[in-house]
């Protein structure tokens, strides 16, 4: 493939892609809050109550993870979790699995 074939598929195909990736960022960064604890015994709700406003009236709440079997996210998953049933009044819990 030749260079301006290259370049004329990146300006077709993938800056679009960037630039858009770019407005999610942007909504992404305004919409963070800092979790001060991951410790379960910790009840500090800091961080979670903004969450809890973005949240608003929801009744279901779809949580994501970064990549499989990573300690780290499935204690901050279970401080979400305990803080949305005893404050949002939750009282379902779903997990993803395999269909084999």
């Amino acid at each position: 493939m030749k260079f301006q074939e290259i370049l004329l598929t990146y300006l077709l195909v993938c800056l679009p892609v960037t630039l858009k990736a770019q407005l999610f960022k942007g909504d992404i960064v305004a919409n963070l809050t800092e979790i001060k604890s991951l410790d379960l015994s910790d009840d500090n709700s800091l961080g979670y109550d903004v969450m809890a406003q973005k949240i608003g009236n929801a009744r279901i709440v779809l949580l994501g993870e970064q990549t499989h079997g990573h300690g780290t996210t499935f204690i901050a998953k279970t401080k979400v979790i305990k803080y949305l049933i005893k404050n949002k009044g939750f009282d379902i819990v779903a997990f993803e699995s395999s269909f084999l």
